[in-house]
């Protein structure tokens, strides 16, 4: 088992009583986070990522949540507010769609997420929980084909859901001509 905290490096979003958004910037939302997770994005390492927009590749961790995502070309440049933990990766150590998998989807890590949620009345997953993770890392070769594998079958359910969505407006549309 490797602590998580030695494989990649945290740093918060902005808070977001401090932004001052005299540009116009967009706000990068949990409905973002939650759509870039589909769009099987490579990961991107930046050496200087002072930046509190997005780019396209960029990891980031949810406090609200507890999951992963990679954010998308759809929604660069966006401004990354507390809700989000900015993540470089240590990619010689970890591939990004392996630890992406593991935190959204291994039992050991939401068996970690109960039990850091219990008694709280509002949940909020810390850099300092990401960091304390115990994960099971396999060889590189392993991280890669569990990575892939879950980076496109989670674009590929989303794409099914959105052709299913789309059929069934269709249908409604057409009766609505009746």
């Amino acid at each position: 088992m490797t602590k998580l905290g030695e494989l990649i490096e945290l740093s918060n979003g902005r808070n977001s009583g401090r932004i001052k958004n005299d540009e116009g910037y967009a706000e990068y939302s949990t409905f973002d986070f939650k759509n870039d997770i589909n769009m099987a994005t490579e990961y991107i390492h930046k050496d200087d990522d002072s930046s509190f927009l997005t780019y396209t590749g960029q990891m980031l961790f949810s406090v609200v949540k507890g999951d992963a995502t990679i954010v998308s070309k759809d929604n660069t440049g966006k401004i990354i507010k507390d809700f989000f933990i900015k993540v470089d990766v240590d990619t010689d150590k970890i591939y990004p769609w392996y630890l992406c998998y593991m935190i959204n989807e291994s039992e050991e890590v939401k068996r970690e997420k109960y039990l850091n949620s219990k008694g709280a009345n509002i949940l909020r997953f810390t850099s300092s929980f990401f960091k304390d993770l115990n994960l099971n890392i396999p060889d590189m070769k392993e991280q890669i084909k569990i990575g892939d594998l879950y980076k496109y079958s989670t674009a590929n359910q989303y794409l099914e859901k959105k052709l299913a969505d789309n059929k069934k407006e269709i249908v409604k549309n057409y009766l609505l001509g009746l």
